[in-house]
Parts: structure tokens; sequence; C-alpha cells
């Protein structure tokens, strides 16, 4: 067995390793035509190697003349796949280039079948052996050269041609990856398909005599074209590998953020209780020495042993009412402060508003702060949380508290609640206090931004990301007779989500 009977099954084993590999590629991403391109590519000299071996240990004219034959097919889908995946990969190389290139290899297969022997030879008379560096008898023909054979010979140059047009269109670029990759895959081809020509005119005139074999030529070109889209493929999945950490990444610090802010709201949540507690014992302290009083005057008929079942039961209707009334103040203290996560429901706005004044009544009294309420009938349910838009709106109750203290003789506020526009509920929250800087209508949203001595500034920033989060907008705008309104808009419940208004 000979170096030939070795090298050339391997190079054809070679190419048709790396067609299947990129097969399988293309087959997982179909997106990328550019590997079943190469994949036809390679399967192309696969073919030409073994049809090369047989030429080379031809018996018989007819034989060695067949070989030939049915190579120019597969040197014509492999130029053809080459144009596509310069096109492709590259996005280069003039189209009419590439059409005329592709046209003329598929026309010369008509002189290839039915004129000579086959596009090269006219006729092959008898066959020679030579003998290089111990290969063995290896067949060379006694040959005419056929005169159609120009038009291959015309499709080789043209094709050289659309690779150099390529690489200087990509070298042109701004991107020295593409431009090295470029001349290693068009100017390996390029170089591949002058020698071949050369040796082809050479050996069809009769001017050397030696074995017509590309495949030691192409294999190269396939080696280097894997070899890119190799790399290509590797550098994708380091990509996506890398998206996918990003995402990871993304994903951790939205839920850190998540919960630092439902942090921020609860400690915001408690801070604003806090301002109430005074307030908020006297609220207490009323029902609790009502019951006191009632269970002292009940104690005392029953000390008596007097028939006074009316009044007995007069005192124990008030401490029922006033423990119940106790009751509901501790309820909505521990719902405000309990730190729980976000419940969606159905909310009744007009209702918030009396549990919300409720909380924040007696504050408002010690204020001296006259509450005006005009709650539109037959509003739809909103969407969202009990607790949360109870914090929107004690916020901003308490904040129009503060605005007032200083600067209104007779400080009063005005709740209203209405429909607004595209399905959406309003709650405005008016006061007659000094106003808003006109330059700070937007600010004071922004996070520790506070006109006030002892603030924190968070107040207003985290009543915004709350009505943020419930698909909602709020704003802040000056009344024209003094004072400032702030106005939240909410999206009615059954009404599809649309993006933020801010």
């Amino acid at each position: 067995m000979t170096w030939v009977e070795v090298v050339w099954p391997m190079m054809s084993a070679a190419s048709l390793t790396l067609a299947g590999i990129h097969l399988m590629i293309w087959i997982l991403r179909r997106n990328q035509p550019v590997h079943l391109l190469f994949a036809i590519a390679a399967a192309s000299v696969a073919g030409i190697a073994l049809l090369e071996r047989m030429e080379l240990r031809a018996t018989t004219p007819e034989g060695f003349s067949a070989a030939i034959r049915y190579a120019h097919p597969l040197l014509a889908v492999f130029m053809i796949a080459v144009i596509g995946i310069v096109r492709l990969q590259f996005r280069a190389g003039r189209r009419s280039l590439a059409w005329t290139v592709g046209g003329m290899r598929v026309a010369a297969l008509i002189p290839n079948f039915f004129t000579g022997v086959n596009l090269n030879f006219q006729t092959v008379h008898a066959l020679q052996y030579i003998e290089l560096w111990g290969s063995g008898p290896l067949a060379i023909g006694v040959v005419e050269a056929n005169p159609w054979m120009l038009l291959g010979q015309l499709s080789n140059l043209l094709m050289v041609v659309f690779l150099i047009d390529a690489i200087v269109q990509v070298r042109r670029r701004d991107d020295p990856r593409q431009g090295r990759a470029v001349l290693l895959v068009g100017g390996s081809f390029a170089l591949a398909m002058l020698l071949a020509g050369s040796i082809t005119g050479a050996v069809s005139i009769g001017l050397v005599q030696l074995p017509l074999t590309f495949n030691p030529m192409f294999l190269p070109v396939i080696l280097a074209m894997s070899y890119l889209l190799g790399t290509d493929v590797v550098r994708a999945a380091q990509l996506s590998e890398q998206l996918q950490r990003n995402e990871i990444e993304r994903l951790q610090r939205e839920r850190e953020l998540a919960y630092h802010h439902a942090q921020v709201t609860h400690l915001s949540r408690v801070a604003t209780i806090g301002e109430l507690t005074g307030s908020l014992a006297h609220e207490l302290s009323q029902p609790l020495a009502a019951i006191l009083s009632n269970t002292q005057a009940a104690l005392g008929l029953v000390a008596a042993h007097r028939e006074a079942s009316a009044d007995m039961r007069e005192c124990l209707d008030g401490i029922l009412a006033s423990d119940k009334r106790a009751i509901e103040v501790i309820r909505r203290l521990r719902r405000m402060l309990k730190n729980q996560t976000v419940e969606l429901q159905d909310l009744n706005l007009n209702e918030l508003v009396h549990d919300t004044l409720q909380l924040a009544r007696n504050d408002l009294l010690n204020r001296g702060v006259l509450v005006l309420t005009d709650l539109a009938s037959d509003l739809p349910d909103v969407r969202g949380d009990r607790v949360q838009l109870q914090q929107v709106m004690l916020n901003l109750l308490l904040n129009a508290g503060d605005a007032m203290a200083c600067f209104a003789p007779e400080p009063r506020l005005t709740l209203q609640t209405r429909l607004g526009g595209e399905g959406r509920v309003e709650l405005l929250v008016e006061d007659v206090g000094p106003g808003i800087p006109a330059d700070q209508l937007e600010a004071i949203f922004e996070p520790f931004m506070t006109t006030k001595r002892d603030g924190l500034g968070l107040g207003l920033a985290v009543t915004r990301t709350i009505v943020q989060m419930h698909n909602g907008s709020i704003l802040a705008r000056n009344n024209n007779g003094g004072g400032a309104s702030f106005v939240v808009s909410l999206q009615s419940a059954g009404i599809p989500a649309r993006a933020n208004r801010t």
C-alpha cells in the first residue's frame, strides 16, 4: 500500500467528518445556513477526493475520463457553496460576480457531459504511468484538449476576482477580526483556484505531465473555513453563556432591589405610623376609658342588688361598642405595621379613603385641619394592595397637614374621588398650604428630597414607587387659589394594564 492509498481516503474522511459536524450544527441552529453551505462544500471535496483516487489508479482511458467528468459537478457545487459562505458570513462580494461565476460553472457542465470525454479533454488516447516519491504508478492521459475547457477556466478566473473583491470590501471596514478571517478563507481559496486552473490548463495542452489532483489544494480551504466557523460557534456559545450569567445576575439584582424596596416601604410605613402615635394613643384611650367607666357602673349595680336590667344592658352595650372601637383601631395598626407580601385584590377606593381617615382622624383634629370629602358614587373598583394604597393616602394626608401647619390659619383638606379618562379612577388630595416651588414639582418625588427640618425625604418617593407598581401615576400641581394638589390615577379593575404614565 502506497501513501496515495492512505492520504486520499484520509482527506475524504476528514472532509466528511467536518461536513457531518457542521450539518449537526445547522440542524441545531437553523437560523445559520452558513453551516449547511459548509457541510455541502466539505462533502463535495470528500467526493472529489474519492474520484481523484479513481483517476490516479485508473487502468483504462474510459475510467480515467469518467473520474474527471464526474468531479466537475462536485466542483461546481463546491464553488457555489463557497460563494454562498462568503456572501453570508462576510456580507461581501459583488452579487453580479457571484451569479456570473455560478452560472458559468453550471453551464460548463453541458460540454462536460456532451462534448469530448469531459470538460478538460476532447479525447484520451491512452494512459501513461509515473511515480512520485514512492507513490506507485499514477495514471496520466495522452490527451487532446477540449476547447470548452476555456469556459471552466474563465469561471475559475472570475471566481478569483469575486474573492479578491470580497477581501477588499471587508478589509475596508473597521473590523480587524473580519478582515483577518476573509483574508484567510478568501485568500486561500483564490490561491487554490489559481493553482488548480494553471495546472489544469498546462496538463490539458500538454505542457506538463502531472496528475489532475485538486484536493490537496481544496482541503486547506475547507480547514480554514471550518476553523473560522468553529471559532464563531465557540464565540457564540461563550456569548450565550455570558448572557445567561448576566440574566441571572440581573434577576438577582431585581430580587435584591425588590427586597430592599419592600423593607424601605415598610420602614416608611412604620415611620408614618410613628408620627400618629400621640393621636392613636388618644384614639385608644377614649374607648378604653369608656370600657372602664361602664364596667365600674355595672359592678356598682351588681353590688347594690338592684333590679336594673335596663341600666345593666346599657352598660354592657357601651362596653361592647367601645371594645369594638378599640379592636378596630388595633386591627388597622397591625395591618399597617405588618411587613407582608403584596396581595392584589379588587378594592373600593371610597372605602379606602374612609379607613385611612379613621387612622389619621385624631392627628388631623389635633392640627385643627378641617377635612372635606367629595367621593363619587358608583366608582369601579381598583386592583391593588390594600395596605400599600392606604400608605399612599396616609402619606399624602400627613404631608398636606405638615404643609399647612405653620402657614394656613384655617387649614382645610379636600379629598375627592372621581372617574378619570380611559377607565381610570383618580384620587385628589388638595390643601391650602404654601404650594410647591415650580422648579420642585417633579423633584419632590425624588428620594431624600424634603423641606421638613427633621424629615427623611422618603414619604413621597415611596408613594410614587407604590403608585407606579400599581400601574398608576401621580402628579403634583399648584392650585390657582393657593395650596397644592396631588392627583393619583389608578387603573380600574378588569381593564388591561398599560404602560405607566408618569
